[in-house]
């Protein structure tokens, strides 16, 4: 297998932050399942993205699967089958072109530049898109599963992450939906037992909406909340405990009207009993403060995708080169 590893180790400072990489594409699976809803309407759920992994005792890194999509896919759904122990965050990305394919090594900077169409992590449920939303793969475009893998045993795992979609058709399809990540990735929460708080956030230059919200934190995560502020008028989105092993979307019945140059803004809560200050880092020692969001219209990848909502990826002031989780390489 080829992965990068890295043995748990704990790690401060913000040069441990995000990771520039290379990568594009991935996955059109096969396999499914049908199941009757209470409307009687039968869904179908396949594979759309998958890729076997062995990670060896107390393990902790990154690999990734790329494939080229043959024909156009619509999927209104989205959920992990049967996700294995050691499996931490995934996201499934799309690309027109790929900068390798099948499965390779990769880092979790290996999402950048591409447009995030789903996120995971331990725990999370299923989501199924309202009627007329739902994300449409184009034919010819290449899907990236990037897969974070954190094995705590003390034996050698040999596991398959699955990402299934709920089969639509284009009628399915009226509006289409993607993901933005909003946050930031300026962390510090001290080692002092007390409640400390990252924020971060931004201010769209097109209007658009929200479908649903997913925090992403990670073992220190203890609340997080998200404020849309609209002419000096403040909603709060979302306003809730955070449980790292329970990590659940909030999908909104109406959606949530999000303005150009309103003001959108997550803060992250930290209790901190370790042995040092800890920062943000794409390791599990490490924080993480983001909400993944589902929203449209759809925006065309770019240079900082999905982080467009987290300023301090976009101002660069913290990316660093991928040769950080290279030098951690283990096997």
């Amino acid at each position: 297998m080829s992965a990068y590893i890295f043995r748990h180790t704990n790690r401060s400072g913000l040069g441990k932050l995000l990771i520039l990489s290379g990568a594009i594409a991935l996955a059109a699976g096969c396999g499914g399942d049908s199941t009757s809803p209470s409307g009687g309407n039968q869904e179908v759920w396949n594979v759309v993205s998958q890729r076997s992994w062995t990670l060896g005792a107390q393990n902790e890194g990154y690999v990734c699967h790329s494939e080229q999509v043959a024909s156009d896919e619509y999927i209104t759904g989205f959920r992990l089958a049967s996700p294995p122990a050691a499996q931490a965050e995934v996201y499934l990305l799309v690309s027109d072109s790929p900068s390798t394919s099948e499965d390779f090594a990769c880092n979790f900077g290996t999402v950048l530049g591409n447009e995030l169409l789903y996120t995971a992590s331990y725990g999370t449920d299923s989501i199924k898109f309202s009627e007329g939303k739902g994300v449409h793969v184009a034919a010819g475009q290449y899907l990236l599963l990037v897969i974070h893998m954190n094995n705590t045993a003390d034996t050698t795992v040999s596991v398959a992450t699955k990402i299934e979609g709920r089969v639509g058709t284009a009628a399915d399809v009226t509006t289409p939906i993607d993901m933005v990540f909003a946050g930031t990735v300026y962390i510090q929460a001290p080692n002092d037992g007390q409640t400390h708080t990252a924020t971060g956030g931004c201010n769209p230059d097109a209007s658009g909406h929200i479908v649903a919200l997913l925090p992403l934190m990670r073992t220190l995560g203890t609340h997080q909340r998200v404020d849309l502020t609209i002419n000096s008028t403040t909603q709060t989105l979302l306003d809730t405990s955070f449980d790292p092993m329970h990590v659940r979307y909030l999908q909104f019945t109406t959606d949530v009207s999000w303005p150009a140059q309103s003001t959108l803004q997550v803060t992250c809560s930290y209790v901190n009993n370790t042995a040092m200050t800890e920062h943000f880092g794409d390791d599990e020692s490490s924080e993480l403060c983001f909400n993944a969001m589902y929203r449209y219209p759809t925006v065309a990848p770019e240079q900082w995708s999905p982080f467009q909502c987290v300023p301090d990826i976009v101002s660069s002031r913290f990316v660093r080169p991928p040769d950080v989780l290279a030098s951690k390489r283990r096997g």
